[in-house]
C-alpha cells in the first residue's frame, strides 16, 4: 500500500488536511447561509423541499465536521476524519444525486416544449 507524502500541492498531508478542512468549512458554511435564505416552504415538490433540507442538515454537520477534523489535527488524533469523511461523502453523493435528477428533469422538459411547439 502507497503512503502519501504530500497533498493538495502542499509539503505534507498534515498540511494539506489543514487546507482541505479549512476550505470545506468556508464551502459549507456559505452554502448553510445562502441555502437557509433561498429555501422556502412554498416549493410546490415536496420531495424537492425534504432534498433541500436534508442538504442543509448535511452541510450544517460538513461544518462541525470540518471544525472537528482541525481540532483533530491539532490534538494529533486521526479518530476526528472519521465524520468529515461521511458527512462530506454522503454531501457530495446527494449534490451527484440532485445534478442527475435535474438534468433528467429538464431534459424531459426540453422534450416537452419541443413537442408542444410543434403542436402550436
Amino acid at each position: 500500500m502507497a503512503i502519501l507524502k504530500t497533498c493538495c500541492c502542499l509539503k505534507s498531508v498534515r498540511d494539506g488536511s489543514f487546507a482541505s478542512g479549512i476550505y470545506t468549512m468556508i464551502f459549507y458554511t456559505l452554502f448553510v447561509t445562502f441555502g437557509t435564505f433561498h429555501l422556502t416552504p412554498k416549493i410546490e415538490n415536496k420531495v424537492l423541499f425534504g432534498l433541500g433540507l436534508l442538504a442543509l442538515f448535511l452541510s450544517g454537520m460538513c461544518v462541525m465536521s470540518s471544525a472537528l477534523l482541525l481540532v483533530g489535527l491539532c490534538a494529533d488524533n486521526r479518530i476526528f476524519l472519521i465524520p468529515w469523511l461521511v458527512f462530506v461523502s454522503l454531501a457530495t453523493l446527494l449534490d451527484v444525486f440532485l445534478c442527475v435528477y435535474f438534468t433528467v428533469k429538464d431534459v424531459r422538459f426540453r422534450t416537452f416544449l419541443k413537442h408542444a411547439k410543434n403542436v402550436i
